[in-house]
C-alpha cells in the first residue's frame, strides 16, 4: 500500500513543467498509529464546493507524512549517522499534478481528485444537493480525519487513516500546493554556508513573525512541561533578538496535520527507533518561508528512559523537574522549529543541535547559527 502515495508521476510530458517532487518522511510507531490524533479535534468538513474547483487546479504535493506500525525489528547504530538513519527517506522523480475532475453515472455526479497518471491514486468526492463535496465515494477502508486548508486557499492538506489491512494500519498527512515555485529560494546562501539549516547548510528557511507554538497537551504536569517549552522559546528568542516564538498552553486543539496550529505535543506512542522527539516542519514553494511546524514528544520514549511513568504520575515530574537530557531534547526540537539543522562537525564546535552531549544552554555556534538565519 505504501506505493499509493509514494510513487507520484507527472500528468505532462513536459519535463520542464512539473513540480520538483517532495521527499516522503515514513516512520514506523509503536502500536496503531491512530493514537498519534488521540485527544484532539477532528474536522473532515471539505472547503471544496463545485463552483470553486478550478482554483484548486494543477495542485501538487508539497509534504508527505506517512506512520506505520508494520515494520520487521532491525538494530541501529548509537552514532549519529545511524540515529539519521533511522528514518526512511522516499525520494521520487517529478512530482504529480492533480485536479478535480467529474464524473458521472446512473447513481450521480461524484468528482475525483487526481493526476492524469492512471498508475497513481485517486480520491473520489461524493456531492450533496448544495454543490459541496462531502465524503469519500467508495473509501475502500480508507478515512479521511481532518481536512485543513489555509486562508489563502494555497495549500491545503488531507490526514488519512486506513486499517483496511489489519496488519498494515497507517496514518497519512498529505499537504497540497497550487503555489507557484521560485527555485531562487532553494540556493545555498555563500554568507551562511557555514551554518546547518534544515534544507541544507546556508539555504535559509524561517518564521518571517512572530509565530504562536502551543503546548497541546491537557494532561498531568503541563504546567510543569509549558514551563520547559516557554524556557527553551526565551533561550532561542534571546539569541535571535526578536520574541519569534510565543508559547501558550491548549486543552482543546487539532491534529499535527493543521495547517493552521503550531503544536507542541506529548504522545504516549513512541518511535520503533526510540527517538525521543520529532519535528515536522512544512516548506512554502514561492518564498524562503515555513507555511508550518510540529513537534511530537515521545512520551512512550522518554518515559522509557527517563521516568517510570510519565503521563501518570502526578508528582514524579515534579520531584524530578524533568531531567537534562529532557530539557535539551526540547531546545534541540524548538531549533529544528526555527530553522536549524543537525549540526554533527564535533571535532569544530559544540552546538545543542548535535546528538553527542545533552547540552541545556545554547552553544556559541547556535546563537551565531540562529541570528544569521534571522538576520533581516
Amino acid at each position: 500500500m505504501l506505493v499509493l502515495f509514494v510513487v507520484l508521476s507527472s500528468c505532462t510530458k513536459n519535463e520542464e513543467n512539473k513540480p520538483p517532487a517532495q521527499e516522503q518522511e515514513v516512520y514506523y510507531v509503536q502500536g496503531d498509529p491512530i493514537n498519534l490524533v488521540e485527544g484532539t479535534t477532528l474536522s473532515d468538513e471539505l472547503p471544496f464546493k463545485i463552483d470553486n474547483l478550478e482554483q484548486f487546479k494543477d495542485s501538487y504535493i508539497v509534504s508527505s507524512v506517512y506512520f506505520t506500525e508494520k515494520v520487521k525489528e532491525k538494530k541501529y547504530s548509537t552514532s549519529e549517522e545511524g540515529r539519521e538513519s533511522r528514518k526512511s527517506v522516499y525520494k521520487p522523480k517529478k512530482g504529480a499534478l492533480f485536479s478535480f475532475k467529474k464524473y458521472s453515472s446512473e447513481s450521480g455526479d461524484s468528482y475525483g481528485f487526481e493526476s492524469d497518471d492512471p498508475d497513481q491514486w485517486r480520491f473520489g468526492f461524493e456531492i450533496d444537493s448544495s454543490g459541496k463535496l462531502y465524503r469519500l465515494r467508495k473509501p475502500n477502508g480508507f478515512q479521511i480525519l481532518h481536512v485543513s486548508i489555509t486562508p489563502d486557499k494555497k495549500y491545503f492538506n488531507f490526514l488519512i487513516y486506513s486499517n483496511k489491512d489489519k496488519d498494515s494500519k497507517y496514518l497519512v498527512s498529505i499537504t497540497f500546493t497550487t503555489d507557484p515555485i521560485n527555485e531562487d529560494i532553494f540556493v545555498s546562501d555563500k554568507n551562511r554556508e557555514q551554518y546547518y539549516y534544515l534544507r541544507g547548510p546556508g539555504v535559509i528557511f524561517n518564521w518571517p513573525q512572530k509565530v504562536n507554538l502551543d503546548l497541546c497537551y491537557g494532561g498531568y504536569n503541563s504546567k510543569v512541561l509549558l514551563k520547559r517549552v516557554t524556557e527553551a522559546a526565551q533561550m532561542w528568542n534571546t539569541a535571535i533578538g526578536e520574541n519569534i516564538i510565543q508559547v501558550n498552553l491548549k486543552k482543546n486543539y487539532p491534529p499535527f496535520s493543521d495547517l493552521n496550529s503550531r503544536c507542541v505535543y506529548l504522545n504516549k506512542s513512541f518511535l520503533k527507533n526510540r527517538s525521543g522527539a520529532t519535528t515536522f516542519p512544512i516548506f512554502k514553494m514561492a518564498e524562503n518561508h515555513f507555511l508550518d511546524s510540529d513537534i511530537f514528544l515521545w512520551d512512550g520514549h522518554l518515559a522509557n528512559k527517563y521516568f517510570t511513568s510519565f503521563l501518570q504520575d502526578k508528582n514524579k515530574l515534579e520531584k524530578l523537574d524533568l531531567l537534562a537530557a529532557v530539557k535539551s531534547t526540547i531546545i534541540h526540537e524548538l531549533g529544528h522549529f526555527l530553522g536549524l539543522g543537525h549540526n554533527f562537525d564535533y571535532g569544530v564546535n559544540t552546538s545543542i543541535m548535535g546528538y553527542k552531549e545533552d547540552y541545556v544552554e545554547l552553544q556559541p555556534y547556535d546563537i551565531e547559527a540562529i541570528r544569521a538565519l534571522y538576520r533581516r
